[in-house]
């Protein structure tokens, strides 16, 4: 079992999800503890790899990136070589993240293009991909909630 994580932990986390550019400073103010408790922490949290690194929340599409869609793929079977044919679909710059499926499709891609051509070129490029049998496409109209906005510890 990890460690026991007591409720500093949780408001360092709660805060810096919501932004991770605040200084260690104003953060130590928020949350009402000395600044070197704050940064103490701060470093246990990324050795323990509770923190995996701070990232910026980015709108693809004022860079553009007009569509996003979701690629269910169906292989032959989940294979060394399949595994490795999936590696050459993630590589693609298109392809914001990748999961695997249980059920019906084996996994699914999420992608970002600029317009419909590009966007039939990622599907013919994974529908090329040895290994890759069948695949789905769904092309999303609205995002009601993004992962960006996820963060299990703000309370409302």
């Amino acid at each position: 079992m990890g460690r026991e994580y007591d409720e500093l932990d949780i408001s360092i986390l709660r805060e810096l999800r919501e932004d991770a550019s605040i200084s260690y400073k104003k953060l130590a103010e928020k949350l009402k503890t000395h600044p070197n408790t704050l940064m103490q922490r701060i470093k246990r949290l990324e050795n323990d790899g509770v923190i995996k690194k701070y990232t910026v929340n980015i709108d693809y599409k004022k860079l553009g990136l007009e569509f996003r869609a979701m690629i269910l793929l169906r292989t032959k079977g989940i294979t060394v070589s399949a595994v490795k044919e999936f590696g050459n679909i993630i590589k693609m710059p298109q392809v914001i993240s990748f999961y695997g499926l249980a059920g019906q499709y084996d996994a699914v891609a999420m992608v970002e293009v600029r317009n419909m051509k590009e966007l039939n070129d990622v599907i013919q490029k994974i529908q090329s991909t040895p290994g890759i049998v069948r695949t789905s496409t769904y092309l999303i109209l609205t995002t009601y909630k993004h992962h960006s906005e996820y963060n299990p510890f703000k309370i409302d």
